[in-house]
């Protein structure tokens, strides 16, 4: 069934009464009231309840969600605390999300969800960085350089050179700390540009500075190149991301209130 079920997808659950057990990737858990766990639709998993429960789920494309799969691995069925850190961000945004979905527009949908991956991806990228291990030197240095890069993303300027001189290094070990990891400097850069403008076309400020202004926000000098760049990575021009947006990024979120072996109360999607 999980073969036949599309696209892989990430569940995350606001548990807002009763427990749910919760097993995944060999880890069982205890999801209590104010809990958020994350669920990989790809792989098997179990989420048992015993007793009235009302929780509210939220599902991602897992394509959308800027994420290394072994950062997400690590945190898949592994509660999390709803009432301190990135995680009660999370769990405030979403809360109201739910309350509110099956009132959003089209328009305001795909910015809520937009906002939503953001969340979804500080959350991932704050528990992973405090239990990640010591790194040795050189995957230091790539964290210290992709830190640069992302300071200074907006300056049209940003080069290869530049970032070297920046950080202390040749230019040649720098081209080999990204080859590590599969990539160009120039392609990690254009990569979160990329991304960057695909959510900024999809906010308030894309009417105030249109598609060029947007690619000139994030350090793309010449348009024509944004937009060859954008159609080879979205499979669409900007302006029909913008206008259309696309329906894979957008989240569906489902209210559930039940008692065991009760019934599902409705679904309500955000930006569908």
């Amino acid at each position: 069934m999980i073969a036949d079920g599309g696209p892989p997808s990430l569940i995350l659950s606001l548990q807002e009464r009763g427990t749910a057990l919760k097993e995944q990737d060999g880890r069982e858990s205890v999801v209590r009231p104010g809990e958020l766990p994350i669920t990989d639709t790809s792989r098997v998993f179990r989420k048992k309840m015993e007793e009235g429960f009302v929780f509210a789920s939220f599902h991602f494309p897992r394509a959308a969600l800027d994420v290394s799969e072994r950062d997400l691995r690590a945190l898949t069925a592994t509660p999390f605390s709803g009432t301190e850190g990135s995680a009660a961000l999370v769990a405030t945004y979403l809360s109201r999300l739910a309350r509110e979905a099956e009132v959003l527009d089209e328009a305001a949908g795909r910015r809520a969800a937009a906002t939503a991956l953001d969340l979804l991806a500080l959350l991932v990228d704050d528990r992973s960085r405090r239990s990640r291990p010591q790194a040795p030197r050189s995957a230091a240095s790539l964290e210290r350089v992709k830190a640069h890069i992302l300071r200074n993303l907006r300056d049209p300027d940003l080069s290869p050179s530049t970032i070297a001189e920046a950080n202390f290094m040749s230019v040649r070990f720098l081209h080999k700390l990204f080859q590590r990891e599969g990539t160009t400097v120039g392609g990690w850069i254009r990569t979160q540009r990329l991304e960057r403008c695909s959510r900024d076309l999809l906010r308030p400020v894309a009417a105030e500075l249109g598609v060029a202004g947007i690619a000139r926000r994030w350090g793309f000098a010449n348009s024509s190149h944004f937009s060859r760049a954008f159609r080879a990575a979205y499979s669409m021009t900007p302006r029909d991301w913008q206008v259309g947006g696309e329906p894979a990024r957008c989240p569906s979120v489902a209210r559930d209130t039940s008692a065991p072996g009760g019934r599902r109360s409705g679904t309500r999607t955000a930006g569908a």
